[in-house]
């Protein structure tokens, strides 16, 4: 009997690590509020690869009154330049309604991107600036 559970005990120490590696990982997640909304639309639109998808993003959410849009052939530039960008984390967040956070395109560079959406809904945006960022401040 004894043998039997120590064939066990040892059959679950060995497959511990195969468990462990299996587990999801914890992936970083935009805060669940108006501004993280409001990031991961335009994410997902950029991520899409489409340039008009960006440009129709910000002509429904974007409230700044002297915004002028990017041009279509210069956004799928910088979208081809970069790539697709994932969520690494956030820098910084007040109430819910701002919200500075750091980005990680395919190619291995880093943006920051920092967004402020009025309180109220339907929550436009009234900031937004995303620039290329030092890699060595990210870490």
């Amino acid at each position: 009997m004894k043998r039997v559970q120590l064939m066990i005990a040892c059959g679950l120490l060995l497959s511990l690590p195969l468990l462990l590696w299996a587990q999801p990982e914890n992936k970083a997640q935009l805060p669940d509020t108006p501004v993280g909304k409001r990031i991961a639309g335009y994410l997902a639109a950029f991520n899409s690869g489409q340039a008009r998808q960006v440009v129709e993003f910000m002509k429904q959410h974007d409230g700044r009154k002297d915004a002028e849009p990017i041009p279509l052939d210069k956004l799928a530039f910088i979208q081809k330049d970069l790539g697709k960008l994932s969520f690494l984390r956030t820098v910084s967040a007040e109430p819910e309604h701002t919200l500075l956070v750091v980005l990680k395109s395919e190619r291995g560079r880093y943006i920051s991107l920092h967004c402020t959406v009025v309180p109220e809904a339907p929550h436009k945006i009234t900031f937004f600036r995303f620039e290329l960022t030092d890699p060595l401040n990210q870490q």
